[in-house]
């Protein structure tokens, strides 16, 4: 299990870090201006942004379950829901590794093996980039602005579903790994079983589910942040920028997030999505405040739902039931 103490102290440290920038941009970009955009954000609306990102969070758990027992993994739903929630607390960790969490747990629970359950993690992200990809091609072309970024993305996403619909091609590489190696067999070993229980997964009605919840998931935290855009630019032009102008432009800057491999895409999704609202015409501190804003909706939500769940998760891990 990834060390509990040392990623909230990594934690810690990369809020402090988070606070500390938007602070350092907002007061360039104008003190004040960014007070008077904060405040448009009252309680109720930012109750209803919270309860966005927990419906996208919910569609995230369905499409993990469904995996889950597409691959004869079966877990009560309510006990599953807790892993899942729990994988959050490690959002941060450096890559992400720390979600393996969510596998430490299905293995403590019910004996699941690592080589079983690891393409759980792989669909989980393949079918992030996938929906984000298709979201943010769908939105440029609607507005007519960063086309050929999103065609790229999508084209090199869609050519990363190779894995899934043809598992064996990786089967022979990994065959071929090890025929040139001749060490570490039971490795060797156990990625051709990890490969073969992806291959359940390519049939069409699973992925095709899988996609389906995924692009709800994104869809819900895209909406949200036109919602919150409109409401911190309203006053200027930017604010009759449409609904598809915001879901591209947190689509993109998550796919920038993902591609930097840093903890929770820290640093490269802000700046992005900063510059593209700027360049969207949106002024100067509404983009700060619509960046800080959705990132504690949608990145810091999740960690600290994580952690509040995580001990919940571990007791229900020693249940054998």
């Amino acid at each position: 299990m990834p060390d509990r103490r040392r990623a909230e102290r990594w934690v810690i440290l990369l809020a402090a870090g988070f606070v500390a920038a938007m602070l350092a941009v907002g007061a360039f970009s104008g003190g004040r201006d960014l007070l008077a955009s904060l405040a448009r954000v009252d309680p109720g609306f930012f109750l209803l942004l919270l309860a966005m990102a927990l419906a996208s969070f919910c569609f995230r758990f369905l499409r993990w379950h469904l995996a889950a027992r597409s691959l004869g993994i079966h877990v009560p739903i309510a006990r599953h829901a807790l892993f899942f929630l729990a994988g959050f607390s490690m959002t941060l960790t450096p890559g992400r590794v720390g979600e393996v969490l969510r596998l430490y747990l299905l293995r403590k629970s019910g004996g699941h093996r690592y080589e079983k359950t690891a393409p759980l993690l792989f669909i989980d992200r393949l079918s992030d980039v996938v929906a984000i990809a298709m979201i943010g091609a769908v939105a440029a072309l609607t507005i007519g602005r960063y086309e050929l970024v999103s065609a790229v993305v999508l084209a090199g996403a869609i050519a990363a579903n190779l894995v899934f619909f043809k598992p064996g091609w990786f089967i022979l590489l990994v065959n071929a790994g090890y025929a040139t190696l001749r060490r570490s067999p039971r490795l060797f070993a156990r990625l051709r079983v990890a490969l073969r229980e992806m291959g359940r997964l390519s049939d069409h009605r699973i992925y095709g589910a899988v996609l389906a919840l995924s692009l709800a998931s994104w869809l819900t935290e895209g909406y949200a942040f036109h919602l919150l855009l409109a409401r911190l630019a309203e006053g200027s032009a930017a604010a009759d920028l449409p609904a598809a102008a915001g879901v591209l432009v947190f689509s993109l800057a998550t796919l920038a997030g993902v591609i930097t491999m840093l903890p929770g895409g820290l640093g490269g999704a802000e700046l992005s999505m900063l510059g593209m609202l700027v360049a969207l015409g949106v002024p100067n501190a509404a983009a700060v405040a619509a960046t800080a804003v959705i990132r504690v909706v949608t990145l810091w939500f999740a960690v600290v739902v994580g952690f509040a769940v995580l001990p919940f998760a571990l007791k229900q891990a020693e249940r054998r039931d």
